[in-house]
């Protein structure tokens, strides 16, 4: 029988504890938790983007296209006329006449024309035991008017140059009977007159003038 020499037993004893040693399982594991690293610091970092700068809208508001008020113009000027010599023979008082207005739209100074006529003839009879009073008052009046129509972002205004002219039929006639006789007096006033209006472009917007007489004048928008 071959006999295994003692230093050979001893070299193989200390080349199996080498391996032992190396081998995978019998490595020391540290026991200590470890925290692991955060899902966000290990992704790339993303830039928060910076919000633009917004403007004030009051600050680039664009302008508003001027409205179309003296284009689409349609309306009347009502002219009344106070006679006191009516007043006196308890009749209406006031002789009112209208005026359409006519707007030439050609030019960007919008043209304002118009022209009408008033007319009055009122009775009124009175009865006493003696006999009977008449009284009547009658007036023509031709009425022109022009100028132009302004407009701007607020609205409209109308200037206007108002010429009103009598004609010549126009007083108060007094009859009695009996006997019959008649007296004739005019109306007490200047045969032409001339006024500047000014009205904003508002339905019954009012304007009133003073001489002999009142006038008042009414715009009315259609």
């Amino acid at each position: 029988m071959r006999k295994i020499k003692p230093w050979f037993l001893l070299q193989s004893a200390v080349l199996f504890l080498y391996l032992a040693a190396c081998a995978p399982g019998s490595v020391h594991q540290n026991t200590a938790t470890q925290t692991p690293t955060p899902a966000s610091q290990l992704l790339p970092q993303t830039m928060t983007p910076t919000p633009s700068r917004q403007l004030n809208p009051g600050q680039y508001t664009a302008t508003p296209s001027l409205q179309t008020t003296c284009a689409g113009l349609s309306a009347d000027i009502e002219v009344q006329l106070y006679l006191p010599y009516a007043a006196a023979a308890d009749l209406d008082p006031i002789a009112v006449g209208t005026i359409p207005l006519s707007i030439n739209t050609e030019q960007q100074s919008y043209r304002v024309q118009g022209a009408g006529h008033i007319s009055y003839d009122e009775t009124q009879t009175w009865d006493f035991e003696e006999g009977t009073e008449t009284a009547e008052v009658f007036l023509e009046l031709d009425v022109s008017l022009e100028g132009v129509c302004d407009e701007d972002i607020g609205g409209g205004v109308l200037r206007l140059t108002l010429e009103a002219a009598h004609q010549e039929d126009q007083g108060s006639t007094t009859c009695s009977y009996p006997p019959g006789e008649c007296e004739n007096s005019p109306i007490i006033g200047p045969q032409k007159q001339s006024f500047e209006l000014e009205f904003p472009i508002e339905d019954g917007a009012t304007v009133h003038r003073e001489d002999w007489t009142t006038w008042t004048f009414v715009i009315h928008l259609h």
